[in-house]
């Protein structure tokens, strides 16, 4: 996949960055580090976007933004479950 992204929604972050990153930081009051948004996207990017694509329709960001928070609180629970894995400590 592309790591440009383009959205249809403004609020005020013009980054070209992922909108699961995006959203998972923002759910997770943090910034990832480069290595461990790899092991997130790796787990998990493919799975969110698989479903988004079965749902058609809309973009992804306003995809996420509306059936979203269920990955986000699966992805959450799991990085607090897998600490050592995501953090690498």
């Amino acid at each position: 996949m592309s790591d440009y992204w383009a959205g249809t929604k403004i609020d005020g972050d013009y980054t070209n960055q992922n909108p699961l990153r995006k959203r998972l930081e923002r759910f997770r009051h943090e910034k990832f580090s480069e290595n461990t948004w790899r092991k997130i996207q790796s787990v998990w990017e493919r799975q969110v976007q698989n479903d988004w694509i079965v749902s058609g329709g809309s973009m992804f960001d306003d995809w996420l933004d509306m059936h979203g928070l269920k990955y986000l609180q699966k992805i959450s629970s799991d990085m607090d479950m897998k600490r050592e894995f995501y953090y690498g400590y």
